[in-house]
């Protein structure tokens, strides 16, 4: 929505997400599938040399199979190795919009690839979660939003944008809300977030395509893996910390992966009213455990278990441990975060 916003301004822009899979409840969005998951560099790369002891003559180039030789003659003497440098492509970026992101790092690859195109360019930095790091030159950390995309429109109707947003850009803003708030059952939800999700319908929005798309979408094969979730289910700290486990046999007879698994752990913690973290611990590989944490209290739990590298923010992060098994990680794990609850 940002884009088309920014698009109906003149600017050009593309969205890119570190390791972008498009989820299926998503792919109704409009052109989503442009959605890229690199940024792009220049198609230009510069070979500099040297022309202080010998300058070219001419130059040619010979392709190969898999290669190719740029060949360089002196007029005179010769050119040496260090006489000689190339420049990496540079990046065609002016500017750069990070959203919903607590800190670079949770940018992952897309970060560790391009450490000096991030700093050395400006970034407008916008988000709704209280442990933003505000990392922007322009920092719109809003606590009180329910989500980013209701940042977002609300940028919309301060630059005077609503004659300009369309059924699409309503659609893209409320599932983004939507989604964030679980269907609105998020204690985030405010009576303004109400006001600005009936404004949204009023511009077109669906609400019922989304609703359908993000939450009717769940098959048997589903249904049976929450079940083997369920029947593991513990519970501590008089409920308000739950978790389960899951096997790769958990997978295999019910014929699912884990990107199944995120509804399972949305529905479990809008689902029970006590629980406030809920942690789900999978078998990823033979010597590779993946745990989702998702948590609605306000214990910093992202720093309890920062020794792990966790990716996300404190609401919601994946963390993994390698070498140990799905029971010792699990005892590590959560003793890990029953002691900062009770510090």
């Amino acid at each position: 929505s940002l884009l088309y916003l920014l698009k109906k301004m003149g600017k050009n822009g593309e969205i890119v997400i570190d390791d972008f899979k498009i989820k299926e409840k998503l792919k109704f969005l409009p052109q989503i599938e442009y959605i890229k998951d690199k940024v792009q560099k220049d198609k230009e790369i510069i070979v500099n040399i040297k022309t202080e002891k010998t300058q070219p003559d001419s130059i040619r180039y010979e392709e190969k199979e898999k290669s190719l030789d740029i060949i360089i003659k002196a007029k005179k003497g010769y050119f040496e190795k260090n006489d000689i440098s190339v420049s990496e492509p540079s990046l065609k970026y002016d500017l750069i919009f990070v959203l919903d992101t607590s800190d670079l790092d949770s940018l992952e690859t897309l970060f560790e690839n391009n450490v000096n195109f991030f700093y050395q360019t400006p970034i407008i930095n916008i988000d709704h979660h209280s442990n933003n790091e505000n990392f922007g030159q322009i920092n719109l950390v809003e606590l009180t939003a329910s989500s980013t995309a209701e940042i977002i429109f609300s940028l919309f109707k301060k630059q005077n944008k609503e004659k300009e947003i369309n059924k699409e850009i309503a659609e893209l803003l409320l599932t983004g809300i939507i989604d964030c708030t679980n269907s609105f059952k998020s204690l985030s939800v405010t009576p303004e977030t109400l006001a600005n999700v009936a404004e949204l319908i009023s511009l077109g929005a669906d609400r019922e395509k989304i609703i359908k798309h993000l939450y009717q979408i769940y098959s048997v094969n589903e249904l049976k893996l929450w079940g083997r979730v369920l029947a593991r289910l513990k519970e501590d700290l008089n409920g308000e910390l739950v978790w389960s486990l899951v096997t790769k046999e958990d997978f295999s007879k019910t014929n699912t992966n884990e990107n199944h698994l995120e509804g399972v752990v949305n529905e479990l913690i809008v689902n029970m009213p006590k629980t406030k973290i809920t942690v789900l611990l999978y078998q990823y590989s033979e010597n590779i455990i993946k745990i989702i944490v998702k948590n609605k209290s306000n214990f910093n739990i992202i720093s309890a278990l920062s020794k792990y590298e966790p990716k996300g923010h404190n609401k919601y992060f994946k963390i993994e441990i390698k070498n140990e098994g799905l029971l010792e990680a699990e005892k590590e794990i959560i003793k890990k975060i029953k002691e900062n609850l009770d510090s």
